[in-house]
Parts: structure tokens; sequence; C-alpha cells
């Protein structure tokens, strides 16, 4: 198979904002992936030519940086989930299918503002076979490449990225549920969801879950199961109903993952990507914008009353 696209190329924005961390004056965040349709002449494709580049020729999207790893003291791998469907709405973030002519990596300064930010890194097709983004149709499943990145750093232990909106991939939901614990704090009476030392969520709880601590007239707690075998769909988003007492169509409803959880049905969890599908009397519906879970999930249910 020939490869898709040139060797990637520091612009002199990225070298700018490299020797300035090699001078130890800032540390690098990556901030984003982008791609779009813009054609280039031969010359254009010059390393010379792509080093003064500020941008993509015609940027189509931007996407969040989902993991970094260290490829080498100086290196560092970088991946994002190019997608024509946002993983956590469903919305379609393409309507006009492109050819993916031009990659960009994107940086800033770590803790500066938005000007710091700079096109560090860029891409451009070698062949004409390049990848192609089609529009998203509803209902069907969306189109998917997962994009490694390399890049040259001063110091891959110094380096950080900007992953708001990212879609968790399965290989870091791996990386992430090696560490996962929960536990519970009668004190605070909240329930925290760590990796490691890092606090991933905390979720204030009573331990019978019969009442929320300070809970508000109106509320109601009870315990429900998101079942395997009731998902429906062939595709993205798979769609599950729970039979959820008392709620009603303008109800408040929150759901989380029961501390009852085993490691399997935490990590079903997570690579389900759910999403709010709506309520009706005495249901809730849930959807699932990644994997079909195959694990029954324990969760609590709040209904806070009418919206």
């Amino acid at each position: 198979m020939p490869q898709l696209y040139n060797k990637a190329v520091m612009t002199n924005a990225g070298l700018a904002l490299l020797n300035k961390a090699q001078a130890g004056a800032a540390a690098i965040q990556f901030t984003r992936m982008a791609t779009g349709d813009g054609t280039y002449a031969a010359e254009e494709k010059t390393p010379s030519a792509l080093r003064e580049r500020a941008g993509l020729k015609s940027e189509r999207n931007s996407y969040a940086i989902s993991s970094i790893d260290a490829a080498s003291i100086d290196g560092v791998k970088l991946t994002a989930l190019l997608t024509n469907q946002d993983p956590a709405t469903g919305a379609a973030l393409v309507t006009d299918g492109y050819y993916l002519n031009e990659i960009g990596l994107y940086a800033k300064e770590k803790d500066g503002g938005d000007d710091t930010e700079a096109l560090y890194s860029v891409a451009v097709a070698a062949v004409e076979n390049r990848d192609f983004m089609p529009a998203y149709t509803p209902g069907d499943a969306p189109a998917q490449i997962v994009q490694e990145y390399c890049a040259r750093v001063s110091d891959a232990a110094n380096v950080t990225i900007d992953c708001a909106g990212a879609a968790m991939l399965e290989g870091d939901a791996e990386k992430l549920l090696e560490k996962l614990t929960l536990s519970y704090d009668e004190k605070s009476g909240e329930l925290q969801l760590k990796s490691g030392d890092k606090t991933l969520s905390t979720k204030k709880i009573a331990i019978d879950y019969g009442s929320l601590s300070n809970k508000p007239k109106g509320n109601a707690v009870s315990s429900a199961t998101i079942a395997a075998a009731n998902w429906t769909g062939e595709a993205a988003p798979y769609v599950n109903v729970i039979i959820v007492e008392g709620v009603t169509e303008s109800s408040i409803v929150d759901i989380s993952l029961s501390s009852s959880a085993t490691q399997e049905q935490a990590k079903a969890w997570m690579a389900g990507q759910f999403a709010d599908g709506g309520q009706e009397a005495g249901k809730v519906t849930v959807k699932a914008f990644g994997s079909k879970p195959e694990a029954d999930i324990p969760v609590t249910v709040i209904v806070r009353g009418d919206a």
C-alpha cells in the first residue's frame, strides 16, 4: 500500500515554540488536530514551503487529542479520532464529504492564551488515493479514523495535551481502567471514581440510596440496571430503555455508575459513551454512541422533579 501522506514538516512557528521550550521559557501544550481538503502544487509540498505555513489551506474539521505517549526523550506520539459524527452528541460533523489532503497539528504555550496557538506541524497527501471523510447520514454508522501523529519536542516528559471534548479510544480506556477504583467516603457522603491518584469524578450519595444528603424536596433516588440484552440498533447510537418509577416527561434525570459496579461493568460504561435519549412516564431512554455494552450495568438514577 502506498504511503498516503508525505513526511510531516515542523513549521517555523512550531520551531519557535520548540526553541522557547528548550530555553525553559515555556512548556508545549498540543491543542488539536485539524483536517482539510486544500490542494497543494508540487512546489508547495516541499519542506521549505510547508515550514512557512501558518495554517491549513482549507481547514474542514478540528479534533481534540485523545492521548499522548512518549515515543522517545524528544518525541511524542499523539492520537485523535477523526470522525464525521460527534461521538458525544450524535450531531453530524461532516455534511459534505471531502478528501483528507492535509493534516495539521496545533500547539500553544502551556497556560498561555489562545493567541499563542500555532500550526506546529503539517502533513500533506502524497497520492491521489488518500483517505476520504464521507458526509454523515443519520442512522448510519459513523466513519472513524484513528489518526496517530509523531512530533518532535524538547522533553517528552514536559508536554501536555488539551483533551477537552476528545473521544476516549478503546486503548486509552484500557490504560485508565488498569488503575480504576471506586471508593465511598462515609464522612462526606461522596462516591469517588479514581484512576491511580487522579480523581475522575465525585458524586454525593447516601449509602443506602434511600435519599441524598441535603436532598431537595421532591427528589427520588433509585437503583436500576441497563440490561445488555435490551440494547436495540445495528449501529451507534444504540438505544436502551430503563424502567424508572416516578419519572415524567419533564423530570430532570441524572444517571451515574453504581458503586457496586465491577471493573468489567465500569469498562462497558466508559466505552459506551452514553448520552440522554429523553424520557416518558415511567421510562428513561439511554443512547450509546460508542461500543454496544455487552455487560449489564448497575446505575443510580436520580429524579429531581420537574424542569
